[in-house]
Parts: structure tokens; sequence; C-alpha cells
């Protein structure tokens, strides 16, 4: 049949041709790093204004981290430490320690301070935390050594953070001590933002993150008191600091000989950001 005779039903129309559907992806969420760890070296302190101090202060850690040296929920700083008034911090809690030496430490509600003592410290690792009294007298007492008094301060935003502080000393061929034990599996731990700040005061030493254990039916997070978990450890030696986060379950073995290291779990409220900016 010739074409121009064709039946009409005969004739196929080809389907108009369909818009292009795109697959549309969803933004993927930056992950959080599971572990952070940040050493810091003497060089990487900063000098603060002479406050509480002789000879001035360094400022080992601060977060948020910014040019406003009067606006932190965090602060852990070295002084020289001088006769006179420690100052005020209000909204602040703060414990102070000394490194060596010793210090005297007494209520002031005048010119004279009071027969009522504080507390003294002496000796490295030696920490007291004042939440409610802000003005105190300082009378600093050098070691059978000599030499001046350094002290060793941590400030938190009291509406905002908290944190306790402890000394560890570890011995070598010794099992090493976990930093604030928790008093249930870590699992069951409220999922608060914390970190585990560490100053070498002795020695050499190493920290270790938490590892997984089979505990009866279950996989819990423990503490790698005895270095088996596999990992190096992350060295630290005197007059250098460890920032891990999360700060919950790490254990600190002796690198070699004597330890001594300075301890200070930090907990930030909610919505205060990632502590690993630190």
């Amino acid at each position: 049949m010739p074409s121009h005779l064709r039946s009409p039903s005969a004739i196929t129309v080809p389907p108009p041709p369909q818009p292009l559907q795109r697959r549309l992806r969803r933004p993927r969420r930056a992950r959080k790093p599971l572990k952070t760890v940040r050493h810091i070296i003497s060089s990487d302190y900063r000098p603060l204004q002479a406050r509480d101090s002789a000879d001035g202060s360094e400022e080992v850690v601060r977060y948020p981290a910014g040019d406003n040296l009067d606006d932190f929920l965090l602060q852990i700083s070295l002084s020289i430490l001088s006769e006179g008034h420690l100052g005020e911090r209000v909204g602040m809690d703060w414990t102070i320690g000394v490194l060596d030496g010793g210090v005297h430490l007494s209520f002031q509600e005048d010119a004279t301070p009071s027969s009522v003592d504080l507390f003294s410290l002496d000796g490295a690792g030696d920490f007291f935390t004042l939440s409610e009294h802000s003005r105190v007298f300082c009378q600093p007492f050098p070691s059978e050594a000599g030499g001046k008094v350094r002290g060793f301060h941590v400030l938190t935003d009291r509406a905002h953070a908290s944190h306790r502080a402890c000394t560890l000393h570890v011995e070598p061929g010794q099992p090493g001590l976990e930093a604030f034990p928790a008093q249930e599996p870590l699992e069951d731990v409220p999922k608060a933002r914390s970190l585990l700040v560490l100053y070498g005061l002795k020695g050499s030493s190493k920290a270790y993150f938490p590892r997984l254990l089979q505990v009866g039916s279950r996989l819990c997070l423990c503490a790698d008191c005895l270095g088996e978990g596999g990992a190096e450890g992350f060295k630290l030696r005197q007059g250098e600091a460890l920032v891990m986060e999360p700060g919950n379950g790490i254990a600190v073995t002796a690198d070699g000989g004597p330890a001594s290291v300075a301890a200070v779990q930090i907990h930030l409220g909610p919505g205060q950001g990632s502590p690993s900016k630190l």
C-alpha cells in the first residue's frame, strides 16, 4: 500500500520526552571525631597580664580560643605566686595548686589576714577548689631547695561548666591509674561534653584512651591501665600538657621512671560547642 494511503492507526507516534529526574542527595553531615588529642609544650603557652603573680602568668589552655583573655568557659594557667591577695573570681569555680614549694592561704576580711586558715598546700600536685570564697590572702613559702613558688590555676565559668582536679602518681612496672574512675560502665555515663587535661608534674608518662573489653555477655569500654589495647599511648613529659576528648576512662602509666601528673576533668554544659576547639 502506498505510504500516503496508510491508516492513521498504523502510524506510531513516539511519546513526549519525559523530564530527567535528578536524584537528590542529602547533604552529608560533618562527623565529629570520636577521639581528639592536643599536645601542648611550653613554647605554646601564652603570656598573660600579671594579676596574682610576681612575674606574670602563662596560659596553658583556654576555651573558647580568641583574643579576649577575660572571656572564657575554661582557663588553665601557671604563675609565680607572690604574697598578697589572689584577687576575685566572680562567678568562677577556681582550683589552685602548687608545682613546687608551698603556699599558705587564708581569709582576709580587712587589711590583716584573719586567724582562720582556709588551707595549706605543700608540694607538687596539692590542689584545693574554691567555689564560694573569692577573697583569699596568699603567703607562699619555698621548698628546701629554695626558689620561687609556682602556682597552677584552673578556672571554669560556673554557669556553663564545671571541673575537678587530682594528682596521679605512677610507678614503672605497675598498672596505670584511671583519672576519675566512673562508678558505672562508660556506656551508661551521660553523654556530656567532657575533656581531660593532663599536665606533667614530674617524669615521663603515657596516656591511653579506654578500650573495648568483653565483660560477660556485653562489650564495655574499660580503662587501659595495663596498656594492652594495642595503642602506642600519648607521651607526656614534665611541663607539657595533653588535652584529650572525650575525657572519661583515660588511664595514665609511667614511662621509664616514676611520674606525677595533674589531671583536670572538665564538663561543658549543653550548647557550649566542642571542647576539641581548645
